[in-house]
């Protein structure tokens, strides 16, 4: 930190197949500046996030015009949200102590990273790798076996078993249903995104 650039991972995200957070060192290396992670999402789940609106300047990398906070209906202008992993340059602070709390009192770093777009390029890297959503019970369950599918004493325990109120537990890690293990890919814009699933 200080006159450095760093990482924040938010923790309820994991990641992996590449880890989220070198595909934004690669980026942050070659452009500098703040990068956020993004992600395609439904338009019923994008008021849960953070949504970033920009303009494509490589494949897959987006310059950031504007960034809204779980936004309302009538504010949503994209599908991609923010994802919980950043790579903020060292300006944020400023950014930070100038930001106003929201309607909760919270600073939200959003919000900071939205007054930051004003000022210097920010950058959105779409990630298309393997992302666990672990912010909720059936996710993180979901996640759990996931990954305990991957290692071979653990597999047979697993690979095995239905789990009462869990679907899809019996599949490849790469396709456990729903947004607990999501791989993003050029299909989702047209809605071949595995479909959330309640437990």
């Amino acid at each position: 930190m200080g006159r450095e650039a760093f990482a924040v991972l938010l923790g309820d995200d994991l990641t992996s197949d590449p880890p989220c957070t070198s595909v934004l060192l690669d980026v942050h290396r070659r452009l500098h500046g703040t990068v956020v992670a993004l992600q395609e999402v439904s338009a019923q789940e994008i008021g849960r996030y953070g949504m970033a609106v920009g303009e494509e300047v490589e494949p897959g990398i987006l310059r950031l015009t504007d960034l809204v906070e779980k936004p309302s209906p009538s504010e949503v202008r994209s599908n991609l949200a923010t994802i919980g992993r950043y790579v903020l340059a060292p300006s944020i602070f400023e950014s930070l102590r100038s930001t106003k709390p929201d309607k909760r009192g919270e600073v939200q770093l959003t919000d900071a990273i939205r007054a930051l777009i004003a000022a210097e390029d920010v950058y959105g890297v779409r990630y298309r790798g393997i992302r666990h959503d672990v912010g909720n019970v059936a996710g993180w369950l979901r996640a759990t076996m996931a990954i305990a599918s991957l290692r071979p004493e653990l597999r047979d325990i697993v690979g095995g078993k239905r789990v009462s109120g869990v679907e899809d537990t019996n599949v490849p890690h790469r396709r456990v249903g729903g947004r607990a293990a999501v791989r993003s890919h050029p299909g989702a814009a047209r809605g071949t995104r595995p479909r959330s699933r309640r437990p």
